[in-house]
C-alpha cells in the first residue's frame, strides 16, 4: 500500500483497485466478491435491476451458478450487500482522507474524495444514487443503513453551523455525486478540477450568494 495525492487529497493507494468491483472488494474478503460485485455492477448498469438474472452475473463473473447462489442466496441479496459494501468503502475512503488533513480542510476533503469517487467508479455511483433514498425495495434495511452511514460520516466532518448537520451533509453529497456524473457525462463545460472548485464555492458561500471571484468563471 503506497500514498498518493490527488485534487489535494493524501490518500492511500492499493495498485490492484482498477474497477468498481475490486474497489468495493478490497477491504474484506476481496478474492470472493471482486468478480461478482464486477459482474453485477456492470449488467445492472447495462440491463438494470430487473433485467438482470443470476446466470448472467455468474457467466460473466466467471464463476458457478451454484457458488453464487450459496455465498448469496438471491439477486437481491446481492445487490443489498453490494449496495452496503460500497457505502462502507465510501464511508471509509472518506474518514482515511480526513484523518490526513487538518480539521478546518475537511469538508473539502469530502467534497474531493466524493468527485473522484464518483469518477472513477461511474456505474455505482449511478446505482447508488438511484437506489438511496427508495424505500420500496426488497434490501431496504440495507439502503438506510448504507444512507445512515454515508451522511452521518459527512456530517462529522461539516463545519458546525445553525440547522442540521444531516439536512447539510445530504444536500452536499447529493449535488457533489449528481454534478460529478453530469460533468463526467458530458453534460458540463468544467473540467473535474473546476468542478471541485465550484462545488467548494457552492457548499462555503452558497449556490445563490456565493463569491464570484473564487468560482470558475466559464458561461455554461
Amino acid at each position: 500500500m503506497s500514498k498518493g495525492v490527488q485534487d489535494g487529497v493524501i490518500y492511500e493507494r492499493n495498485s490492484t483497485a482498477s474497477t468498481p468491483g475490486e474497489l468495493l472488494a478490497e477491504h474484506k474478503d476481496g478474492h470472493t466478491k471482486i468478480p461478482v460485485f464486477r459482474a453485477a455492477i456492470e449488467l445492472f448498469s447495462e440491463n438494470d435491476y430487473s433485467g438482470t438474472t443470476m446466470d448472467e452475473i455468474a457467466q460473466r463473473a466467471g464463476i458457478a451458478k451454484g457458488t453464487l447462489f450459496y455465498r448469496y442466496g438471491s439477486k437481491s441479496n446481492l445487490m443489498g450487500k453490494l449496495l452496503s459494501d460500497g457505502g462502507t468503502v465510501l464511508a471509509e475512503a472518506i474518514d482515511r482522507a480526513c484523518s490526513l488533513v487538518e480539521e478546518s480542510e475537511r469538508w473539502r476533503t469530502c467534497i474531493q474524495v466524493l468527485v473522484r469517487s464518483v469518477t472513477e467508479h461511474p456505474s455505482f455511483a449511478k446505482l447508488l444514487l438511484a437506489e438511496l433514498w427508495r424505500n420500496d425495495r426488497p434490501w431496504s434495511e440495507e439502503i438506510l443503513a448504507t444512507r445512515q452511514l454515508i451522511v452521518e460520516t459527512l456530517a462529522g466532518y461539516l463545519p458546525r453551523s445553525v440547522g442540521s448537520q444531516r439536512s447539510r451533509a445530504t444536500s452536499l453529497f447529493g449535488m457533489v455525486v449528481f454534478s460529478t456524473l453530469e460533468a463526467i457525462g458530458g453534460d458540463s463545460c468544467l473540467d473535474l478540477g473546476e468542478l471541485t472548485t465550484l462545488m467548494e464555492v457552492y457548499i462555503q458561500f452558497g449556490i445563490i450568494n456565493n463569491s464570484p471571484s473564487l468560482a470558475p468563471q466559464q458561461n455554461c
